[in-house]
């Protein structure tokens, strides 16, 4: 259904940026929201809804690692604004992305690094402790990508001698 509704939405070439990010938001939105009020389990509805997105980018020839950027970034926004375990969502979603890329026949390595990004960014516009937490729990993931997490994290993190990071001072709003 994910999958349908996002190909539906794209047409054909849909990688216009702005076209991809509403059609991402809105889908992301419906299918968290649904699945809260309905009871499903939260994270096996993330799964299902990155692997649909993915996938329907895909089928009408968009750009997959741009979805997955912003899939993620979707995701975590709305997992927070919901009060979701954001760790736990962005663990399985990423995890989600991976797994399509690899169906898809697309790059599995650039998939990742793209929605470690997304993820972490959208933990940004969270708060630090949001950061800290979706680091922690995707820093296993991203081991296999490469400095990923340190390139994707705000301004004036820094990332100790032991490769842990730390966030800036908390944001004041």
């Amino acid at each position: 259904l994910v999958r349908k509704s996002v190909a539906d939405s794209l047409g054909t070439g849909g990688t216009a940026a702005d076209e991809l990010v509403n059609v991402v938001e809105h889908v992301v939105r419906g299918a968290i929201e649904a699945s809260e009020q309905v009871g499903t389990g939260l994270t096996l509805s993330v799964r299902s809804v990155a692997k649909g997105i993915v996938s329907g980018v895909h089928d009408v020839g968009g750009d997959v690692v741009a979805a997955s950027f912003e899939t993620m970034r979707a995701i975590v926004r709305v997992a927070a604004a919901l009060g979701a375990d954001i760790g736990t969502v962005a663990r399985h979603a990423v995890g989600a992305l991976i797994e399509a890329s690899g169906e898809l026949g697309a790059d599995a390595t650039q998939v990742g690094s793209r929605s470690v990004e997304g993820a972490i960014k959208a933990a940004g516009d969270v708060s630090n402790m949001a950061v800290c937490t979706v680091r922690d729990v995707l820093v296993g993931i991203a081991a296999g990508l490469g400095q990923t997490i340190q390139a994707a994290l705000p301004q004036g993190a820094v990332a100790p001698q032991h490769g842990a990071v730390r966030a800036p001072a908390a944001k004041t709003h």
